[in-house]
C-alpha cells in the first residue's frame, strides 16, 4: 500500500487532514498507526526465482503470471504485521469494545 510513497508524505498529508478534520483526529490516529505498522513490516520474497521463459510464454498466451499456489508468500512478514496489528487492537480494544455494548 505504501511502496512507492515516502513515508513523511503520507505522515504529512495525515496531519493536514487532521488540522482539516480535527473530529476525525482519534480515527486518523489510529491509521497512522496502522499504516507505519504495515510500512515498517519486512518483506522478503525472492522474485529472481522465476522463470523468465515461462513468464513470457504465459503473457503471450495471456495467462496469470503467477497461478494461486505459485503465488510466493512470506509468512514471517505477515506474522510480524499480524503480531503489530494485534497490538494496535489491543490498545484499542477496551474503548471499542465498550462503544459496541453501548448500543
Amino acid at each position: 500500500m505504501l511502496r512507492g510513497h515516502q513515508w513523511e508524505a503520507v505522515g504529512e498529508s495525515l496531519a493536514g487532514l487532521k488540522r482539516r478534520k480535527p473530529e476525525l483526529d482519534e480515527l486518523l490516529t489510529f491509521y497512522e498507526r496502522l499504516l507505519l505498522a504495515q510500512h515498517e513490516a519486512p518483506v522478503r520474497i525472492d522474485i529472481d526465482a522465476r522463470d523468465n521463459g515461462l513468464l513470457r510464454d504465459r503473457v503471450r498466451r495471456g495467462e496469470p503470471l503467477l497461478r494461486r499456489w505459485e503465488f510466493p508468500l512470506d509468512l514471517e512478514s505477515a506474522e510480524s504485521l499480524f503480531r503489530a496489528l494485534n497490538q494496535l487492537a489491543k490498545t484499542r480494544g477496551g474503548q471499542v469494545g465498550s462503544l459496541r455494548n453501548s448500543h
